[in-house]
């Protein structure tokens, strides 16, 4: 009679509540496991808005910096990979400097150069030959393109501006 009372009064046995507090670490784990991709997924998209934003700030800095200028033409300005500056008679103004990591590149009807004014020959405008700035480009560290501004385009009054290659046909009606 013994022998069937203790039966009946047995609790769980070890290996049953060893295999209970397993399955609770394993789902423990497995939340924290979560959790952790979360914070990461969190800083992830914290960080590319703070790029986004900086970019944004960047582009408005440029934006504005050239707008105080233009037209920009080879004759009163002078670039390079990290500032564009503007020349006056004995004096240069700094108009932008890219930030560390960028690069600065001109876009005119030549092509892109490294510098302003590249190497190549512009439209002729009276005696003196002259090139216009199309647009400006600020490229990361590995050269790809992050931010593009382009330059309105100037014309006179007996110009037909063409957009397709950006130039003015005289004498347009």
């Amino acid at each position: 009679m013994t022998m069937n009372r203790l039966k009946s009064d047995d609790g769980f046995t070890l290996m049953e509540a060893v295999m209970s507090l397993m399955v609770v670490s394993l789902s423990l784990a497995a939340l924290l496991a979560v959790g952790n991709l979360c914070a990461k997924a969190q800083k992830a998209v914290a960080a590319e808005k703070t790029a986004s934003r900086a970019l944004a700030d960047e582009r408005t800095r440029l934006t504005t910096a050239l707008a105080a200028v233009e037209p920009v033409t080879e004759t009163g300005f002078v670039g390079g990979d990290q500032a564009l500056a503007q020349l006056h008679d004995k004096a240069v103004t700094v108009i932008y400097t890219a930030r560390p990591g960028f690069h600065m590149r001109y876009v005119s009807a030549s092509g892109v150069d490294d510098h302003w004014p590249g190497n190549a020959t512009g439209t002729v405008q009276g005696n003196a030959i002259q090139r216009r700035l199309r647009a400006v480009i600020l490229s990361d560290s590995k050269g790809a393109p992050v931010i593009v501004v382009r330059l309105r385009a100037d014309q006179s009054q007996a110009c037909r501006f063409d957009p397709v290659s950006q130039t003015c046909r005289e004498g347009g009606a």
